[in-house]
């Protein structure tokens, strides 16, 4: 059986109330920014979460051909209850010559 995390808790738990990032007196850490840099179906939980604000997608110029492989964004079999989030282009950049990195805000 498959153990729930609460993802939004290091969130929530970790920032003090009223706090300002960086201000004097702040000892406290708390989660301003994370980056993800997992598979389809972590990233797919944090997008379940509401907890994606923004994708930088880079995409390189291979076609393999599989089957079967894992997305961008994973969730489990069934879940229809939320909308699909929007992507906003915000930039785009070819970096070395052959690849382009994607910027969108997610809402």
């Amino acid at each position: 059986m498959r153990e729930r995390v609460d993802l939004k808790s290091p969130v929530r738990e970790n920032r003090p109330p009223g706090s300002v990032r960086g201000a004097p007196g702040n000892r406290r850490p708390y989660l301003d920014r994370l980056t993800l840099q997992g598979g389809g179906s972590v990233n797919g939980s944090f997008l379940k979460a509401g907890l994606i604000d923004e994708l930088r997608l880079l995409v390189v110029p291979i076609a393999d051909g599989a089957t079967a492989t894992p997305t961008v964004f994973d969730v489990e079999p069934g879940y229809t209850k939320r909308k699909a989030a929007k992507l906003k282009l915000r930039s785009a950049k070819v970096v070395n010559r052959d690849f382009v990195m994607l910027e969108y805000t997610v809402s």
